[in-house]
């Protein structure tokens, strides 16, 4: 495998008045290319802002990441925001869906961005819609649907382009428990498919097991990066 992400000596540091609280301090990460790999930690940990950096959300204070071999930290923000459009995917609790669009639309959103005409782009949604079970809700606005079914196409807008690296926040975070588990199971098995690196932050021991690797954050440091007892147990048979 070849990295396709890499931290080094990553920095944040926000300021709170007069104080200065370190939400990063000084984090050393490599990701391989195809790896699904879960970020916990208790609330202010510092997952969510790690997670954020790794996807070119956030500036750090200090620090440099690459990734697929690009520094990402020396980038201007138009080059940036290119770059996201190109080669990253985002599944967020908040859905973010565009309001006016049908699910279909907002599916098909991150292929207008690499020049695919309307016929295709849409051709190409309904197939992840139909992946994710919700191909009857095609032609609904986000206003529409429920909670559930907003976060099933925001999880299809993700995977639309084939991105080289899918970054998730609590994915399933509006789901309720069984089918929680079936939509991880097909993220997990479309990010195989595809060889597509998957970075998910989480507070559920039950998704942080399907994973390949668990990276354990506490006070903005990486306390432990452990591989997954199910994948060794797999890789040893």
């Amino acid at each position: 495998m070849s990295t396709m992400i890499k931290a080094v000596d990553l920095r944040k540091v926000y300021r709170i008045g007069k104080e200065k609280v370190a939400a990063l301090a000084g984090i050393d990460l490599q990701i391989e290319q195809g790896e699904v790999v879960c970020i916990v930690g208790q609330s202010g940990s510092g997952k969510s802002t790690l997670l954020n950096m790794l996807a070119g959300l956030e500036k750090p204070t200090r620090g440099r990441i690459t990734i697929a071999g690009k520094p990402i930290t020396e980038m201007d923000e138009d080059s940036l925001t290119v770059f996201r459009q190109e080669n990253l995917g985002f599944i967020f609790q908040s859905y973010n869906l565009l309001p006016r669009l049908t699910a279909a639309e907002n599916a098909a959103l991150p292929l207008f961005f690499h020049g695919i005409d309307k016929s295709k782009r849409l051709k190409a949604a309904m197939r992840e819609l139909r992946e994710m079970g919700i191909e009857n809700r095609a032609g609904h606005k986000p206003s529409e649907m429920s909670g559930g079914q907003q976060q099933r196409v925001a999880i299809a807008r993700a995977f639309v382009a084939r991105p080289k690296v899918i970054f998730a926040d609590e994915p399933t975070g509006n789901l309720d428990s069984e089918t929680t588990m079936i939509v991880m199971q097909t993220m997990l098995d479309r990010a195989a498919r595809y060889g597509i690196t998957f970075v998910m932050v989480t507070h559920e021991p039950d998704l942080a097991f399907l994973c390949d690797r668990i990276i354990t954050l506490r006070d903005g440091k990486i306390i432990s990066d452990e591989r997954n007892e199910h994948i060794i147990t797999e890789e040893q048979k």
